[in-house]
Parts: structure tokens; sequence; C-alpha cells
């Protein structure tokens, strides 16, 4: 059975994870392992996009904010993989409200997943403190080796070496050659150990491989850049082989073009042209009715392309009259569709939508929106005695009936 343990006391409740510490670590400097982050400073997370969070579905969907080193972001929301549990399908994600800058990681290609074996040499990442007693905060990373794999679940061990209760949703990294060097791939999430003293039970991580197609539909975000969800082969200029360098904060000269399993994307034909985007809907200065609850449900579809490198996201905003964020959302794959959640006060917006490709050129637009309140029905006499409009009518109807009711009355 996978529990969370404390190291050398007793069973933690998997919604409550402990800060506990990834034990054997060494802590990292301040640009290494950027894309691993502290999630509500409870459990630990790997961003796998600028704005997207990979974590273990115990520490629970409650998180509201995610954090690394000096930088942090709202979360928007948080969502588990169905009828998740510990071990193989312990994964969820969230989607934040606006962009870290951070180093990430691609998935294990189809060509390297051979790395995925018994023996092989991995690498642990987590927030837990250096000791039982300690504070969580701190990145750390240690190194183990793969005990065993099956279809969904990667086993890790090694002397002193395991995951405590705050490591929950920390990455796993494997090492494999990219043109002739070595560079960094993601394989799995930190789930738990089970009952006994942290660095003597085995660590027990998602493996991701087959989870990709779900967090991709799921989220609408290209979330494998040098191929499909698969891991077949076909790679964006987004295909990158992170190096690692540990404490030079120089990891960011390694970040070339990959060609693991195949030809590196090519740039040999400049891409000099932005891409071109559309409103198709709403139409610029579209009015909104306010519901009996005071609020407008908005559609908005857009359409982008790009000739060159492609399209790198689409993304869309709405601002309020004060110049407040209302929504914003992202989406990597078409059909650019968004539908925020119902919101609203009545008022004047701004729509703001923009896409980018791949060379770093973007293309924005920007349109109004108005929400109104409904009208109430009601009868309009001018000063005069005038009745206007549909009213008149409704009232000769009402004089017509009652006058037809009296002639009836009197023939009897």
């Amino acid at each position: 059975m996978l529990v969370l343990t404390a190291c050398g006391g007793e069973n933690e409740s998997v919604g409550q994870p402990a800060e506990l510490p990834l034990f054997g670590g060494q802590e990292s400097s301040r640009c290494d392992w950027t894309n691993v982050v502290s999630l509500d400073g409870k459990c630990s997370g790997v961003a796998v996009h600028p704005q997207l969070v990979l974590y273990a579905a115990h520490c629970g969907i409650g998180i509201s904010r995610v954090s690394a080193e000096s930088q942090s972001a709202d979360v928007e929301y948080c969502r588990a993989y169905p009828n998740w549990s510990l071990g193989g399908s312990d994964l969820a994600y969230c989607k934040l409200k606006s962009a870290l800058v951070v180093d990430t990681v691609p998935q294990v290609m189809g060509c390297e997943r051979a790395v995925e074996r018994e023996g092989e040499p991995v690498t642990l990442v987590g927030y837990g403190p250096a000791a039982e007693d300690g504070q969580f905060g701190v990145r750390r990373r240690s190194d183990g080796s793969i005990l065993r794999v099956d279809d969904t679940e990667i086993v890790v061990g090694g002397a002193g070496v395991g995951l405590c209760s705050g490591d929950s949703g920390g990455p796993l990294f494997v090492s494999v050659d990219d043109g002739g060097k070595p560079s960094l791939r993601l394989v799995g999430v930190a789930s738990a150990t089970p009952t006994g003293p942290c660095g003597e039970a085995e660590s027990h991580y998602v493996r991701l491989s087959g989870y990709w197609p779900w967090l991709e539909q799921e989220s609408g975000l290209d979330l494998t850049p040098c191929g499909a969800a698969d891991g077949s082969w076909s790679p964006t200029a987004a295909c990158t082989a992170p190096r690692l360098d540990s404490g030079s904060c120089m990891e960011h000269t390694g970040q070339e073009l990959s060609q693991s399993c195949g030809a590196a994307f090519s740039t040999a034909v400049p891409d000099e042209q932005p891409p071109t985007l559309k409103v198709v809907a709403p139409a610029d200065n579209a009015v909104f009715t306010l519901s009996a609850a005071h609020t407008a449900s908005i559609q908005i579809s857009l359409q982008a392309e790009d000739s060159g490198w492609g399209l790198r996201d689409v993304r869309a905003r709405i601002i309020d009259k004060s110049g407040l964020l209302v929504w914003s959302g992202i989406r990597s794959f078409p059909k650019y569709d968004f539908e925020p959640p119902p919101f609203g006060a009545e008022g004047e917006y701004r729509l703001q939508v923009a896409a980018y490709d791949y060379a770093g050129r973007s293309t924005t637009l920007e349109q109004r929106l108005q929400l109104r309140a409904a009208e109430a029905a009601s009868c309009s006499v001018s000063a005069v005695g005038h009745v206007h409009g549909s009213t008149k009518l409704v009232l000769f109807a009402i004089m017509g009936c009652l006058v037809g009711w009296r002639k009836r009355r009197c023939r009897h």
C-alpha cells in the first residue's frame, strides 16, 4: 500500500502532505531547475509550459498560487486525472493566469523511451526542507536510479535517496544523448512512498508518457513541442535540447534545437512575416445583455495562421474600463475558440487578442464590448397623455374586452 510518510514518523493524510525533505538532496542554485515550482508552500510541481504546471493529484485541486524563486503566478484552475489513485495515476495540473519565465524540459520522445529502464540514473527535484523540522521552500535535487518500470509507474531508489511528503508532485528527469551531448527529459511526477523512513523506502512516480494526450486535450496547450503526444518526431522551433550545468547559471546557453529522434527544426529560411489574425466573433462594439444573475456569457472565435515557422499560440483577454484583467485564455491548437466564465457588471470592456509565432513575431487586435442591463417592461405615458409604442395597442385591446363584457351583461 502506498502512503505518504514522514521521515521516521507516523503516516500523513494524503490530502494534507507534510512539509518534509527530498531526502539526500542538495540545494540547487537560483537558476537551476527553474521549471520546478512550489505549490502553496505544501507540494512541488513542474512547469511543462509557461502557463501549465503538473503535480500530484493527492495534493488537491485547491491550489491558489505557484512560486519559483523570485517569481510567482496565480492559478486559474486545477484539474486531477479522473479516478486517480496513488502511484500510476496520481496526476493533476494547474492552468496559470499568467506566464512564468522558466526553462521547460521536454517529454521523453518515442526513440528515447529506452532510457525508462531498470538501473538508469535519474534526478529527483523538490522543495522539501533538508531536515524533518526544517522549513519548506528551498529547491533541492537528488540522484538515484530506476528500480522498475511498468505502463503507468516508475519506481526509484538509491542509497540515502528518497521522497518525503513535501516533495509530492516534483519531477523526475533522465539524461539522453541529443546530437552527441547529454540533454534532459521529463519522465515522471512524484506520487508517494510505501510506509517507512525517508531514504529507505522506494519512491513511486507517475510515468508521464501515457498522459500527454489527456493533458493537451484538457488544457488546449502544446506540451510536446518535439512531436505528437504519442511520442512521434515532428519538431517545432520550440523543440530544444536543455542541458544541465548545475551551479553556473549558464544553462540558458545550452538551449539548442533538439535532433534526438530525427532532424532538428529547420530555421534556414527566416520567418519575417507576423501571423494573420481575425476576430470572427463577437463583432466590434457588440452589446451583451446581463442575465437575472447580473452576468453575461461571451463566446470568442478567432482565426489565425502563420506561413513561416508556424503558430506558437493564440491568446485572448478581457479588460474592464479601469484596466483590470477580467479573464484571459490561451490555446496552441485550432479551433481558437474561447468561452470565458459568465461575468459582468454593466459597462464597457475591451477584448484584446494576439497570435504569436515561433519566430517571436506577433499580431494583436483590440475591440470593444458592452454589457447592458436588461430593459424592464413598463408603460410609458407622456406629459400630454400620449401612450407610446406597443403599450398603446395593449391598452386598446383591454378596453375592447371591457366594452364587450359590459354589452354581454346588458343583454341579460
